[in-house]
C-alpha cells in the first residue's frame, strides 16, 4: 500500500512539474513574440528642455540616456544598468538616467538597488512626453537633445542588445 502511494504521488507531481515547464515555456514564447526593442517613432523628436537643462554644458557629442520607472522588471534594470555604464565608457559616450516617477524616495531606492553609479534625474512626464511603448527604455541622443535611437533592453536576446551598441559605434565612427 506505501508503495503505491509513493508512486501516485511521484506521477502527481511529475504531472505538475510539467505543467509549470509548459506555462513557462508559453511565457516565454509570448515576451518573445513582443519584439519590442527598437521604437522608431521616436527618433527625430527632441528631448523636453528640462532635460538639456540636466545636461547643461557638457561637451559631450552624445549621451546614452536609460528611462525607468520603479516598477519596472528588476532583471531588465539589473541587466541594463552595468551594461550601459560599460559601454558608455567604452564608446566615450555620457551616460545619464531619468526616472519617470515622482516619488524621490523610490527613485533614490532604485539608484541604491541597481547600483546606478552615473547621474540620473527626475522626470516625471517623459514617458507621456515621448508616447513610450515601456520601460526601461534606452535612448541615443545628441548633445541637443535630438533622439537618433531608442531600444528596449532585452536580456532574453542579448543579440539584439550587442546590435544596439554595434549601431551606436558605428554611428560614432
Amino acid at each position: 500500500m506505501k508503495g503505491k502511494l509513493q508512486n501516485i504521488l511521484i506521477v502527481i507531481l511529475v504531472f505538475f512539474n510539467f505543467i509549470l515547464l509548459f506555462r513557462h515555456i508559453k511565457l516565454l514564447n509570448e515576451i518573445k513574440s513582443l519584439n519590442i526593442n527598437e521604437d522608431s517613432s521616436i527618433v527625430g523628436r527632441k528631448l523636453p528642455e528640462r532635460v538639456l537643462n540636466f545636461i547643461g554644458n557638457d561637451s559631450s557629442k552624445y549621451f546614452l540616456v536609460l528611462i525607468f520607472k520603479d516598477e519596472d522588471c528588476s532583471a531588465c534594470l539589473n541587466y541594463i544598468v552595468p551594461l550601459l555604464k560599460t559601454s558608455g565608457d567604452s564608446l566615450g559616450v555620457k551616460v545619464f538616467g531619468l526616472y519617470a516617477g515622482t516619488d524621490t524616495l523610490k527613485m533614490h531606492r532604485a539608484i541604491w538597488l541597481y547600483k546606478f553609479d552615473f547621474k540620473v534625474f527626475q522626470e516625471p512626464e517623459i514617458v507621456k512626453f515621448l508616447s513610450l511603448k515601456k520601460t526601461p527604455c534606452v535612448l541615443f541622443v545628441t548633445n541637443g537633445g535630438s533622439i537618433v535611437y531608442a531600444y528596449y533592453p532585452n536580456y532574453l536576446n542579448l543579440n539584439k542588445d550587442r546590435n544596439f551598441f554595434l549601431k551606436i559605434s558605428s554611428l560614432l565612427k
